[in-house]
């Protein structure tokens, strides 16, 4: 579909083409102003879409990795949704917890509080694999330090130990 892989094309196939293309069009018709996505946990009690009314982190995720797996070509809306995601990270590498993630039984709301920092390290991740010439995804390089070397080397730096004379 957006891809250029070749696969055989059977009425099958068309009709799933369709099905995402149609997918795809109302993901990015729901792309906030922000570049993010939001969906209010009021929409599992209404069962029609409800549009937050700010983006949230793991809607702005999930919608990022169904355009990616379809190899969406407007890279111009998944990085802006991309900037949501850098821009809400915390400084201590945390994303914030934010509205409720989902409903049970139309009554009960549920908070998966690792969903606020699983899907935007996956999210970010595939996407510095899918477009690495994008100048985002430089910005999700990891960042190195002495220290972090340091402790990864077991406390030993260019092979010898810190705070030893030599070091």
């Amino acid at each position: 579909m957006f891809d250029s892989i070749a696969n055989p094309v059977t009425p099958a196939s068309r009709a799933a083409c369709r099905e995402v293309a149609q997918a795809c069009r109302f993901l990015v018709s729901k792309q906030m102003e922000d570049g993010g996505w939001g969906e209010d946990f009021e929409s599992c009690e209404q069962r029609r879409y409800v549009q937050s009314s700010t983006s949230q982190i793991h809607n702005t995720c999930w919608a990022l990795l169904g355009l990616m797996a379809v190899r969406y070509p407007d890279l111009g809306v998944l990085e802006k949704g991309i900037k949501v995601l850098i821009e809400k990270q915390l400084p201590n590498g945390d994303w914030p917890q934010e509205n409720i993630s989902g409903v049970f039984n139309k009554s009960c709301a549920i908070n998966y509080t690792s969903y606020r920092n699983v899907f935007p390290i996956w999210t970010l991740g595939r996407f510095a694999r899918l477009h690495p010439s994008s100048a985002l995804a430089g910005k999700l390089q990891p960042r190195s330090s002495h220290r972090e070397e340091e402790i990864l080397a077991g406390g030993k730096r260019g092979g010898v130990l810190s705070g030893s004379p030599s070091a």
